[in-house]
């Protein structure tokens, strides 16, 4: 860009005059923006650093999301190994727990069975010590 070619800053809506600078109007007296363009490219330069930057911080962040997201696939993968074996465990016992009941109830079956059979061979006995006890007494 060079200072010394008039510029256009407004477009007349009639027949007059276009008014003209010497270039005056954009000098760096104008401060950071305030409507000089002297320290445009400057500026522009900055952020395009920053934007350079903000790009090279969200590839970081990037390759970092890949690498947490790779973990937490392994940390699943555990607990649903995990998950697998308490499953695994759960049925077991369930399977034992169903097995020492079915031997109880059999167990139970067996002593009443066996209750029965006492009573019904105690039975005939009582009933012969009862008869024995009475020709006994009827004797005297």
């Amino acid at each position: 860009m060079s200072s010394n070619k008039p510029r256009l800053f407004s477009i007349p809506s009639s027949n007059d005059s276009v008014a003209t600078t010497s270039g005056n109007d954009h000098n760096l007296s104008h401060g950071n923006g305030g409507g000089g363009g002297g320290d445009m490219t400057e500026r522009l330069d900055r952020l395009e650093k920053k934007v350079d930057s903000i790009e090279s911080a969200l590839s970081s962040l990037n390759e970092t999301m890949i690498r947490i997201e790779a973990k937490f696939d392994r940390i699943d993968d555990r607990f649903n190994a995990v998950d697998k074996r308490f499953d695994s465990v759960t049925k077991n016992i369930t399977d034992k727990i169903e097995s020492a009941s079915k031997i109880t109830e059999a167990n139970t079956k067996t002593a009443i069975a066996e209750a029965k059979l006492a009573i019904i061979l105690a039975v005939p006995t009582i009933i012969g010590a009862v008869y024995t006890a009475y020709r006994l007494l009827s004797k005297q």
